[in-house]
């Protein structure tokens, strides 16, 4: 048989497991005529997962005595390239059918990169947790609907439709992206990240909802900002708020561990033709 061939039959395999339609015993029937067809029975999904490790997401006991049965590698697991090259190229549909098998909390160790992708919506990782680090830049995204709970690595939804950050992870252990959308507020946003926060070229006007702490630089230049109320109150890098109509300095951070990078206090007092406190 031909490598394409069994591929293809390593697909329906997959599709059968995942196939929620079907009574179990029409689906063992299935499976058992796809095996015997010459499908592998450790095919992998193309999300990276083989079919034994999809069964057991889905806590399908039958399924899974099944595929043991028959010689399914217990640990043949998950391929972390595969899965990311998944999410570069499959649909929304294609992403949804495969996250809604995954247990609540569960970790997909990998990265995830939607970037560039035309979409007016994300995929629901809400209940997930990404290891790795998420980006969805230059889509026609207006919410984070559907964005992980947790990230590990960066996070970053810049160059979309976003008015809000409602939906964001409520943990980013990396750097957090959301400069140059439509942002009016920083609501939504985690309280701490470990990176820098990059919430420039929006339309800000209050920096309320900003992470409480801010591992690296805090970067909100070019908004329109007349105070830096609702700043963190720590910043372990540079703070940048130049290109801002700033009337005072009033809730600059606490601590700064680089460089204050502002109008100084007399530009501001020229700027606005007042006093500055």
């Amino acid at each position: 048989m031909s490598e394409e061939n069994k591929r293809k039959l390593g697909e329906q395999l997959i599709r059968c497991v995942l196939d929620d339609k079907l009574s179990n015993d029409k689906k063992l029937r299935k499976m058992d005529y796809i095996i015997k067809m010459g499908a592998d029975v450790n095919a992998r999904h193309e999300f990276g997962y083989s079919v034994l490790s999809l069964a057991k997401m889905m806590q399908n006991d039958e399924v899974i005595k099944f595929l043991e049965e028959r010689g399914a590698d217990k640990d043949f697991g998950f391929d972390r390239k595969k899965a990311e090259d998944f999410f570069k190229t499959a649909s929304i549909e294609e992403i949804n059918k495969v996250l809604k098998v995954l247990p609540d909390g569960y970790e997909l160790n990998c990265d995830v990169d939607l970037n560039k992708r035309g979409l007016t919506e994300l995929p629901d990782f809400s209940r997930l947790v990404v290891g790795g680090s998420f980006c969805c830049y230059y889509n026609q995204l207006e919410t984070l609907a559907g964005a992980p709970s947790k990230v590990g690595g960066t996070f970053g939804c810049s160059f979309n439709n976003l008015t809000s950050l409602k939906g964001a992870p409520r943990e980013v252990g990396g750097d957090f992206y959301c400069q140059c959308n439509q942002l009016k507020t920083l609501e939504g946003a985690p309280k701490e990240v470990k990176g820098s926060f990059n919430c420039y070229g929006n339309q800000l006007t209050t920096l309320r909802g900003a992470p409480s702490i801010v591992g690296g630089g805090f970067y909100c230049f070019g908004n329109q900002l007349i105070s830096l109320e609702g700043s963190p109150s720590i910043v372990g890098g540079d703070f940048c708020c130049y290109d801002n109509p700033l009337k005072s300095y009033k809730g600059k951070p606490d601590k700064i561990g680089g460089k204050f990078i502002a109008p100084k206090i007399e530009q501001v007092n020229i700027i606005n033709g007042g006093n500055s406190r």
